[in-house]
C-alpha cells in the first residue's frame, strides 16, 4: 500500500511537471475560479502561505491581489526556492552595458528590468498599453519626475511617475496579468517608489516588444 501511494505520488508529481514543462518548469499551473484568493489557491494547491509567498505569486503572475480574474491561469512553484531564482530577464544585457543606468521595458513578457552597465539590478511586472492604446516603442529617456502625478487623461493620481515620452509615463497602478493601461507602463508600488529613487532625470528607458528587437 506505501508503495502504490509513493507511485501514485510520482506519477502526479510527473504529469504536472510534463504539463507544464512548455510553460515554466518547476511551477504548476491553476486556474482562477470565482471567489479565489491567493491566500484560499495556495493553501488548497502548496499546503502553505505567508508574505513572502504572496508577493512572489503577485511578481511572477503580474497581478496583484486585488485583481485575480476568473478564468485566468496562474503559475505556483513547487518549491518557495524556485520563485525565489525566478528571473524572466538576461542577468547580463551586453547592449545596455554603456548606460549607469537603464530601464529596459520588455512588452512581449509584460517585465521591466533596471540595468547598471548591462547588469541586471532588479526586475518587475508591468502592464502596458492594451489594444488600440498600445505604448510606443524605442529609446526614451526620463524627462521628468513626481511623486504623485495626476493623469490629464483619467484624473488618476500616477504615483512614483516617470515621465519617458509625451503623455506616456512609468507609475504604480493595478495589475491585472495583462496589458491594460491606455498607453503608460504600469508597475506595482513598490517597484515605482525603487525607481523612481534610482533613476535619474535623461537616464534612458527604452522600450521594445522583446528583449531581441533591442539588439537590432
Amino acid at each position: 500500500m506505501k508503495l502504490k501511494i509513493i507511485f501514485g505520488s510520482l506519477l502526479v508529481w510527473f504529469f504536472l511537471q510534463a504539463s507544464n514543462a512548455l510553460a515554466m518548469p518547476g511551477f504548476i499551473k491553476y486556474k482562477i475560479k470565482p471567489s479565489d484568493t491567493y491566500s484560499k489557491i495556495c493553501k488548497k494547491k502548496l499546503h502553505y502561505f505567508n508574505t513572502e509567498l504572496l508577493n512572489l505569486l503577485i511578481k511572477i503572475n503580474r497581478t496583484d491581489a486585488g485583481h485575480l480574474v476568473p478564468g485566468y491561469t496562474i503559475y505556483l512553484p513547487l518549491d518557495i526556492e524556485l520563485a525565489r531564482a525566478y528571473c524572466p530577464l538576461p542577468k547580463f544585457f551586453e547592449p545596455l552595458n554603456k548606460y549607469p543606468r537603464c530601464i529596459h521595458v520588455n512588452l512581449l513578457k509584460q517585465y521591466f528590468g533596471a540595468y547598471e552597465f548591462g547588469s541586471l539590478k532588479f526586475w518587475g511586472p508591468i502592464s502596458s498599453g492594451k489594444k488600440g492604446e498600445e505604448t510606443p516603442t524605442g529609446k526614451f529617456m526620463v524627462l521628468e519626475k513626481k511623486i504623485d502625478k495626476i493623469s490629464s487623461i483619467c484624473g488618476k493620481t500616477m504615483y512614483y511617475s516617470l515621465k519617458f515620452f509625451g503623455g506616456y509615463f512609468m507609475h504604480h497602478q493595478s495589475l491585472n496579468g495583462k496589458p491594460n493601461s491606455i498607453g503608460c507602463v504600469r508597475t506595482l508600488l513598490g517597484d515605482a517608489k525603487k525607481l523612481f529613487y534610482w533613476i535619474k532625470i535623461k537616464d534612458p528607458i527604452i522600450v521594445h516588444k522583446d528583449t531581441l528587437a533591442a539588439l537590432k
